[in-house]
């Protein structure tokens, strides 16, 4: 008789925990080359190795997981390359794909989960797209009006600022109705990144957001700290270290969210200092050592030669377009900027006005200009130095266009680019332009 109890007991303990339990279904078509299905973790914006893996029966296949104890972003497919996000959440769901290519045949049944997950994808592409396209425009068609008409440039300026807002308000109204969400998982999500009249720089993080696992599964946090940075940090190079440090003490030592938080803070830093940027991958080796999702980050990088602020300044020495070499260093002991441009390019030749104004302004202070054209016809070249009054000495150029030297020496993938080098030639600025470089200079000459 207490045999008979024991597997009663056994039968019923085994019964509940599959009723509490949840399940992926899958139907896998046209497939005559995959036996399994596997599931990957994702850390971050990375897919980690698999955790789990699936038999394909018949064109079929079961995942099956406990409540909460997975919950999250992962990747499905029969390979990595292949694989697609899929959210586990509370719920059953029923998962149907062709051939070995998740990302493309794709379906997913019965998960309101889901479904939100790709109205976030979509919404947070929809924000970059939207800010991609404004500050396209101020670059081309609104900033060339400061000064040639400032009163229409401060029209057109806020009816771009109008449109930013217009596009975050409408993020933000999103990310409400993620906050609001039937689902448990993306309820919880959209309360982590939602953003309201009430957030502050304070308060826009909990002291319980960076324990909770589950957010560390998808980009969840990346995106929140770099909205961070968006809303609540002026970031620059003075402050750049203090932000970087605030955040990394909320984040508990040796945890996933850590090292997320340190992914996030490498994308965060890049653009304004890259070279601290590797001083922040560099302490996450430090802590998470021969670690898969730390060889992730490294990539992350810019690629090994890449000229950053407090670099040495490589040799530039080439002709003019009178057949003579000027080498860079022949202006030791000025404050330089080396341009590269080209006669052909319209964002160049709408910033040099602001770099005639500036070099007439600071020249006797010891300030000048080292051009490197990326031209490939010398009477083009020479007719824009004539028209834009491009008064300095310093005119260099193999003719090459993107296959100059120089422009290969100092990494430059689209122009205008800008460095601005010291007296001994340190590099102490890249790609100022505008009141940005002339803020810079300001400062520089103060007093002189």
């Amino acid at each position: 008789m207490k045999r008979y109890f024991c597997l009663l007991l056994l039968v019923l303990l085994g019964y509940s925990t599959y009723a509490t339990g949840y399940q992926v279904k899958g139907n896998l078509l046209h497939n005559d080359e995959a036996k399994y299905v596997y599931l990957y973790e994702v850390q971050g914006n990375f897919i980690l190795s698999k955790i789990d893996s699936a038999q394909i029966k018949k064109g079929k296949f079961v995942f099956k997981y406990e409540d909460k104890q997975r919950e999250g972003v992962y990747h499905l497919g029969v390979t990595k390359k292949g694989s697609t996000p899929v959210v586990l959440a509370q719920e059953s769901i029923i998962v149907t794909a062709e051939g070995t290519s998740f990302k493309t045949s794709i379906r997913i049944q019965n998960s309101p989960a889901n479904v939100i997950y790709q109205k976030y994808i979509e919404s947070n592409n929809s924000l970059e797209k939207k800010v991609a396209e404004v500050n396209k425009d101020f670059q081309q068609r609104v900033m060339p009006l400061e000064k040639k008409d400032p009163t229409t440039f401060q029209v057109e300026y806020q009816k771009l600022v109008q449109r930013i807002q217009a596009a975050r308000t409408e993020y933000r109204s999103f990310l409400t109705q993620m906050a609001q969400h039937e689902n448990e998982y993306m309820k919880k999500v959209g309360r982590f990144l939602e953003i309201n009249e009430v957030t502050t720089k304070i308060n826009y993080f909990s002291k319980y957001d960076l324990f909770d696992e589950s957010l560390t599964r998808g980009d969840f946090i990346v995106r929140k700290i770099n909205l961070y940075f968006t809303l609540f940090a002026n970031v620059n190079q003075k402050t750049l270290a203090g932000e970087t440090e605030v955040l990394l003490k909320m984040a508990p030592t040796k945890t996933k969210a850590r090292a997320v938080v340190f992914e996030a803070l490498t994308r965060a830093t890049i653009p304004n200092d890259a070279g601290y940027a590797k001083r922040v991958v560099e302490a996450f080796q430090m802590e998470y050592p021969k670690n898969e999702y730390t060889k992730f980050v490294a990539t992350l990088l810019p690629s090994d030669g890449l000229l950053n602020i407090g670099d040495k300044a490589p040799e530039i020495d080439l002709p003019s377009f009178d057949g003579k070499n000027i080498a860079l260093s022949s202006l030791k002991g000025k404050v330089v900027l080396i341009d590269f441009w080209a006669s052909w390019c319209g964002p160049c030749r709408r910033e040099n006005p602001n770099v005639v104004k500036l070099y007439q302004e600071y020249r006797d202070k010891g300030f000048t200009v080292y051009s490197v054209s990326l031209d490939s016809k010398q009477a083009n070249w020479v007719k824009a130095i004539q028209k834009d009054n491009l008064s300095w000495g310093s005119h260099v150029s193999e003719l090459k266009k993107w296959n100059s030297s120089a422009a290969r020496a100092y990494r430059v993938r689209s122009i205008p680019t800008t460095y601005l080098i010291d007296e001994n030639g340190v590099i102490i600025g890249k790609n100022l332009r505008g009141q940005a470089l002339e803020a810079k200079l300001a400062s520089l000459f103060a007093g002189k």
